[in-house]
């Protein structure tokens, strides 16, 4: 099961994650299919934490419109620094795309790796990546970037940590192409969004399968979500 955002305002807001803000290291994991009938117009937004305000947006992960190359794009600070795959997204097909940041490492080609599919597609950068991310007290939003562009498709098994994966282990998580239990490769946060999703009256929460961790709720026309 997963999530299906329309393009018209769906998202999830996962509350303010601290894992995030002046972090020096993080890794994100998540699937997501952009739907058939999206003509690639505009970018897609997936997974944000900001807004389109200075100093707000410590991340942004987003799928690229037709005339951007239909890439996956990780921005930082408003899209201050870019990073590109060298994937090209096609409509109705499930991918698994995973950040691995580290600030701390002494250039751009250490400090920022976009796997697909299991496999480092890293293509280009513009401008610097950050020692560290912006301190932003936004929350985390799955599929959307405030004032931004939702996301039109399917989003399944998010995921976040504190650290840096390994690229064995982003291997561990695409699994062949099939969502695994991440347990063993603790997560401070999993949401794994429709497969344990559920409604009161026609609100919807996302439950964090970590202990202690914030649940998502949503946002828009959550009854089409599911």
């Amino acid at each position: 099961f997963s999530l299906d955002f329309d393009g018209s305002g769906d998202y999830i807001d996962c509350t303010d994650i601290s894992d995030f803000s002046g972090a020096d290291r993080f890794s994100l994991s998540t699937w997501f299919k952009v739907d058939s009938s999206d003509d690639g117009s505009v970018n897609r937004d997936i997974i944000s934490k900001g807004t389109t305000s200075a100093g707000t947006t410590s991340f942004l992960l987003r799928k690229q419109k037709n005339s951007n190359g239909n890439k996956v794009q990780v921005a930082f600070d408003e899209g201050v620094t870019n990073f590109y795959s060298t994937t090209q997204i096609q409509n109705d097909i499930w991918y698994h795309v995973v950040i691995v940041y580290k600030g701390y490492e002494s250039n751009n080609a250490d400090r920022l790796n976009i796997y697909v599919d299991g496999v480092d597609a890293t293509a280009s950068y513009t401008n610097t990546v950050p020692t560290t991310l912006v301190s932003s007290t936004q929350p985390l939003r799955i599929g959307i970037w405030a004032s931004g562009t939702d996301f039109n498709g399917y989003i399944d098994e998010t995921a976040l940590w504190e650290t840096a994966l390994t690229a064995a282990q982003v291997n561990q998580i695409y699994n062949n192409g099939l969502a695994s239990d991440l347990t063993s490769l603790s997560p401070s946060n999993w949401w794994r969004l429709g497969e344990d999703a559920y409604f009161v009256n026609n609100n919807i929460t996302i439950p964090n399968q970590i202990a202690g961790a914030p649940n998502g709720t949503g946002s828009g026309t959550q009854t089409s979500m599911l």
